[in-house]
């Protein structure tokens, strides 16, 4: 049973139809890459599917119910959106600002609970913050900041993730480790992850299912050994491209 689920799906930006008639289903356990090149519509995408933009055609669903029926505060309960830039403008610590994404399950007056500050520290500790959990938010790097907003998601708990461009400003020890984690949530935990991503090989190494965009309307969704291939990604990047196999499967390098 799919928990969003996409019918006829169209979305558009002046002048241009960026993706026509999208059917698509998102399952529990599934870790989707959505690929394709600058203004193809990645990002519109999944600023649809959390209901912050409108679409021009079509339905989402939400565990089979329309996602225009859910408050907001009921969206946040089921599914968190990290964005490609997020800032702080507020002088608190790393551990008040995770602790942020606890808000959507409790009620206006509520106190955080000894499973919140579970909840938070286990976030942290995942995201390689523990020891900085007392710094200022001020004082951190920009890929500390990255992996702080990703934390916060972590703490919100939700059945869905969509992701955009997490990998941006982590070193790659960081980008591994947080790869493997929501590859983790996904196959252990039966999660959704929804992930757009220019590091290409990354994506493709721990994602079960891969979306491409072309931009043109056109669009290709499976699972991602069944679809990639050197055809499709010359077609999706206009350019030449050449596959390459190791031992964590096949890589894709531009010829």
């Amino acid at each position: 049973m799919g928990l969003l689920r996409c019918q006829q799906l169209a979305i558009e930006v002046p002048g241009r139809n960026l993706i026509t008639r999208l059917d698509w289903n998102i399952e529990p356990g599934q870790f989707w890459l959505i690929l394709g090149r600058n203004g193809s519509g990645k990002t519109s995408l999944l600023q649809s599917l959390a209901g912050l933009r409108k679409i021009q055609q079509g339905s989402i669903d939400l565990q089979q119910q329309s996602l225009q029926q859910y408050r907001r505060i009921e969206i946040a309960q089921r599914m968190a959106i990290l964005f490609q830039q997020q800032e702080s403008s507020f002088p608190v610590t790393v551990l008040e600002s995770a602790s942020a994404g606890r808000h959507p399950h409790r009620n206006f007056w509520g106190w955080p609970t000894a499973d919140d500050q579970t909840f938070v520290q286990d976030a942290l500790q995942q995201m390689d913050l523990l020891s900085l959990a007392h710094h200022s938010v001020d004082s951190l790097s920009g890929g500390e900041r990255r992996r702080l907003e990703l934390a916060t998601l972590l703490v919100q708990d939700p059945a869905l993730f969509l992701l955009d461009e997490p990998t941006n400003h982590l070193d790659l020890h960081h980008q591994i480790g947080m790869l493997k984690h929501f590859h983790q949530l996904a196959t252990e935990q039966q999660r959704c992850i929804v992930m757009t991503s220019h590091e290409l090989n990354l994506g493709l190494r721990y994602c079960s299912h891969t979306l491409l965009l072309y931009g043109n309307g056109e669009w290709e969704a499976g699972k991602t050994a069944e679809l990639i291939n050197t055809e499709r990604l010359e077609k999706l990047y206009q350019h030449p491209m050449q596959c390459h196999k190791s031992t964590n499967g096949d890589i894709y390098l531009p010829a």
